[in-house]
């Protein structure tokens, strides 16, 4: 699905409620959507052990992005749109 790139807090943290660790980053986006009078805005939660998170090296805020999820509604693959 396709999304403006708003922002990126990259190096997050937090501490489960079993006291484990969880570090990744957050992607703030935007996108068109006919319930939305303007624009949707969401943020997505991506973990360092996931798959797409080596694809946040290659994208900047301010860009329009592809993101495919996999069947569980986690980000699988993340790409700059041309």
């Amino acid at each position: 699905m396709k999304y403006a790139l708003l922002g990126i807090r990259r190096d997050m943290s937090f501490e489960t409620k079993e006291g484990g660790k969880i570090q990744g980053a957050k992607l703030y986006v935007s996108c068109e959507d006919s319930r939305v009078q303007g624009v949707m805005t969401d943020s997505f939660f991506i973990s360092t052990n996931a798959s797409a998170f080596g694809d946040l090296n290659a994208l900047s805020p301010g860009i329009n992005v592809d993101i495919v999820f996999n069947r569980y509604g986690k980000i699988d693959r993340i790409a700059a749109m041309k």
